[in-house]
């Protein structure tokens, strides 16, 4: 679980931002500091892994996750063609048949015999029953790991599908404080629909007692220095909108009295 706690003094410029947005605009501070929680809830969203905002950012997610259990799970016809090609169609057929009886160690002898691997690593391919995703657990680890020609293929079909289908659980924790505290703004679906991941969002007490918090109840780690950043961020970006906010006063003051 991530929370991230900010009371005004905690962060000196964020809390003198908010102190002066609330002298210039005239809203209580709590009111503020709901916006300004909303924002960083989106923005944490946007940057936590992989980084991105676009629905755009979400297919190109799960294009990669697809394309990397491919690499790692061969489905048994795919590898029956590449036999075929390298030692002809009879025995591109015996293997499809080896695999299908559940002759492992003769489908096995075929590809270590014709040097068959896999990527640009090189990976030796093994044949056997799906391991429930642990080869893609370890690659996604940085640990090489063999591929492997799949018998119940059908059972790869259903892990992809599952882990297409994640992509973006961990945003979306940040999408729920957002909601908490006022909506998720531009936050596409595949963030703020679908998971199960919780987060909160809530502004306490008023005033100078007033207390922000926003919690990601996933199991992602955000180091401190870049929470830190995102106040700071957020804190710059609300010293433009308050110099903005005092030339529109001063326009409005001199149309007023015709200065």
């Amino acid at each position: 679980m991530v929370s991230a706690k900010l009371k005004p003094g905690d962060e000196a410029r964020f809390a003198a931002a908010l102190q002066k947005m609330v002298a210039i605009s005239g809203e209580p501070v709590e009111d503020i500091m709901r916006k300004q929680g909303r924002i960083i809830a989106e923005k944490l969203a946007w940057f936590t892994q992989r980084v991105g905002k676009k629905a755009a950012d979400g297919k190109k997610h799960k294009d990669n996750v697809k394309s990397t259990i491919d690499m790692i799970y061969i489905n048994p016809l795919h590898m029956a063609k590449t036999v075929s090609k390298r030692a002809g169609e009879q025995d591109g057929k015996r293997f499809h048949r080896w695999v299908k009886r559940g002759q492992i160690g003769k489908a096995q002898a075929m590809i270590d015999r014709l040097g068959i691997t896999r990527g640009r690593g090189n990976y030796r391919i093994e044949v056997g029953m799906f391991d429930g995703g642990n080869r893609h657990t370890r690659r996604l680890k940085g640990s090489s790991s063999s591929a492997l020609v799949v018998i119940n293929y059908k059972e790869v079909a259903a892990y992809k599908k599952k882990k297409a289908a994640q992509v973006g659980a961990l945003k979306a924790g940040w999408a729920a404080a957002a909601r908490d505290l006022g909506g998720t703004g531009k936050l596409p679906a595949y963030i703020t629909k679908g998971h199960k991941t919780r987060g909160h969002g809530s502004v306490r007490g008023k005033g100078g007692k007033a207390l922000l918090k926003i919690t990601n109840r996933s199991n992602y780690i955000i180091q401190n220095r870049q929470m830190t950043n995102m106040f700071r961020t957020q804190a710059s970006n609300m010293e433009k909108i308050m110099a903005t906010m005092i030339k529109r006063k001063l326009r409005k003051a001199k149309s007023k009295y015709k200065l």
